[in-house]
């Protein structure tokens, strides 16, 4: 099973990045606040981390591999964004409630884009060039066509997105989302090492 070197705080909610795994031991303070005494809540979730693992198992150079890459890879980024904006939500409306109904409610990639950006005044684009991750945002539309195409039955391997682009998106992901959530919850797209 794929392990995530990630941590969210229990006090102030920062994710951490952890590839020590530091944290593990409660009486270590999480780099962000202090807390210590406290479990660490990993992130992301277990199905986002098979998600990853199953992309990564895909021979990336076959035809099918590649597609069932594409496909788990596009539903992992879908679960890391859902998370970020449970997270988002959480800090604005403070009920689970309305988060879950938002979240039921506001269904698809685009709209919950949408959804994200709308605290910041700005489109989704302009949150990731505020937070200097375009150029992933652009790999990400890529990806979503290629498997838009893919749920239509019209892909053909490496017409929207290259393998090199796909391994990209999967190695960036839980950085990129890291900051996202970070940037949701404290207001700073920081993402503390321990």
């Amino acid at each position: 099973m794929l392990t995530s070197d990630y941590k969210r705080c229990p006090k102030c909610r920062t994710m951490i990045f952890d590839p020590a795994s530091k944290l593990g031991a409660m009486s270590h303070p999480t780099p962000c606040c202090g807390t210590s005494g406290q479990p660490r809540f990993i992130w992301p979730s277990p199905e986002t981390l098979k998600f990853l693992e199953l992309v990564g198992n895909q021979d990336l150079s076959n035809q099918d591999g590649f597609r069932i890459g594409i496909v788990f890879l596009s539903s992992t980024l879908e679960l890391l964004l859902e998370d970020s904006l449970r997270e988002q939500l959480w800090r604005h409306v403070k009920t689970a409630d309305l988060t879950d109904y938002l979240l039921q409610t506001v269904r698809g990639r685009d709209s919950r884009l949408r959804l994200y950006a709308a605290p910041y005044g700005m489109n989704f684009k302009g949150v990731m060039v505020s937070l200097g991750k375009v150029a992933f945002l652009d790999l990400w539309d890529k990806l979503a066509a290629a498997r838009n195409e893919i749920a239509h039955g019209k892909y053909v391997m490496g017409g929207k997105i290259t393998q090199n682009e796909l391994v990209q998106i999967q190695q960036e992901c839980l950085s990129v989302f890291a900051v996202l959530q970070n940037h949701a919850s404290t207001g700073k797209p920081y993402v503390p090492t321990a």
